[in-house]
């Protein structure tokens, strides 16, 4: 298991070096998500992204304007990380390892394509280690300044994720159309395969224009965005457990469809800074309806904790660093 994700990695760097023997115009973009700026680890707490894009040269024959490759990974975790063995009707522990390509068409006031991946959820993409290892450095700087930190806070139930190991494919179709001098855009997206099947619209609100394609920045520049979106769930593997690989030894810690939350509504602030004449920072934050809903089972002798419920019911809160490079 472990084998087949390193080889896909492999296979993955040698297509993007080959890519950049051809690059005409790219852009490399590096997401890192965490919910720091929240109380706990909860829910979505982590995903690191690579996207690199790249436009078609003009004497090549392609439909696209830009093709371009990913890399990313995402981690879930339930609102209790102490716990060797969740709650019920908490979120699953769960990790998600993809790998992919993308085709876009852009015009002056539209930008849409696909996103093609493949990848693995489960034990093999490494979010055990990797959750571990950053509650440690964490864990040594507090002790450090404050002479205190232990492992209480540690997520002890990774051997209960919902999923071992299952290869997952999947595309993603995205649109977006740009007005009043591409400060406003309204988008929309829907995502199938074994791993997610959602749909969802957004409005995209930036003081300044930016061009959608492909661009050099100007030196020095900044600018401010909001995002507002709604999410529709039909599947999410990484909640519901997985249809297709039925001797997962954990399918205990699945929810069941009236537990997940069918709508998620999703709202950003964001800060963008160009600060050398071929790169930009971003830094926003995000406030997203969380994917679980608590259904009181009437069988139960005693409730669960109030201040559980509430932290499971709670919005969840995060932020995101976004570093592009132009070349």
């Amino acid at each position: 298991m472990r084998r087949f994700t390193r080889q896909l990695l492999v296979f993955l760097l040698m297509i993007l070096s080959i890519g950049k023997l051809y690059a005409f115009d790219c852009r490399g973009v590096f997401y890192a998500d965490n919910d720091v700026f929240g109380k706990t680890d909860r829910f979505y707490t982590s995903g690191l992204i690579y996207e690199e894009e790249c436009a078609v040269p003009k004497d090549e024959v392609s439909s696209w304007d830009y093709k371009g490759y990913l890399l990313g990974q995402m981690m879930f975790t339930p609102s209790k990380l102490n716990q060797e063995i969740p709650r019920e009707n908490d979120r699953p522990y769960a990790d998600l390892f993809i790998a992919g390509m993308s085709f876009y068409k852009v015009s002056h006031n539209r930008r849409s394509g696909y996103r093609y991946y493949i990848g693995n959820i489960g034990a093999s993409s490494g979010g055990n280690t990797q959750q571990k290892g950053a509650h440690a450095f964490f864990r040594s700087i507090k002790r450090i300044r404050t002479g205190f930190g232990d492992a209480a806070d540690d997520p002890a139930g990774w051997d209960h994720q919902i999923v071992l190991y299952e290869p997952v494919v999947g595309v993603r179709y995205d649109s977006l159309t740009y007005y009043h001098d591409r400060r406003v855009a309204l988008g929309y997206n829907f995502e199938f395969g074994t791993a997610f099947i959602n749909g969802g619209l957004a409005l995209h609100f930036q003081l300044y224009e930016i061009d959608h394609r492909v661009f050099v920045p100007n030196e020095y520049s900044w600018n401010m965005y909001f995002n507002f979106s709604v999410k529709g769930i039909i599947f999410d593997a990484t909640l519901e457990g997985s249809r297709y690989y039925l001797n997962s030894q954990n399918m205990d810690f699945a929810l069941t469809k009236d537990q997940i939350n069918p709508l998620i509504r999703r709202n950003e602030i964001g800060f963008k800074w160009n600060l050398f004449r071929y790169s930009s920072f971003h830094l926003s934050f995000i406030r997203e309806d969380p994917a679980v809903r608590y259904i009181e089972d009437p069988g139960l002798i005693s409730k669960p904790p109030k201040d559980w419920i509430n932290e499971l019911t709670s919005s969840q809160r995060y932020g995101r660093m976004t570093f592009e490079h132009y070349f």
